[in-house]
């Protein structure tokens, strides 16, 4: 879902999981039983934006250590240098 806030002249983009019988759980893969994410995108002026992301989810199994640090080391900085180009980009800002 997302929508646009003209009080506060922000975008939100929300998303949660969801049960589907189109896509039963497999016994051989782990599944994030528990999803919710949401963005807000707001001008701040001069060019600037404000960019907040909460992300949760419970997959339910161990994570190793290797990955949390990966993660949080490289993925998730890589996805926001991702973003800040797609949103600057010409026609966005």
């Amino acid at each position: 879902m997302s929508l646009f806030d003209e009080e506060t002249q922000a975008y939100f983009i929300v998303s949660r999981s969801i049960e589907s019988e189109k896509l039963p759980p497999v016994k051989k893969f782990v599944r994030v039983e528990i999803m919710f994410s949401s963005l807000r995108i707001r001008d701040i002026g001069d060019g600037d934006l404000e960019y907040t992301m909460y992300y949760f989810d419970d997959i339910k199994a161990p994570v190793p250590k290797f990955l949390i640090d990966w993660v949080s080391s490289k993925a998730i900085p890589e996805m926001l240098r991702i973003s800040r180009e797609q949103i600057t980009r010409k026609g966005y800002a």
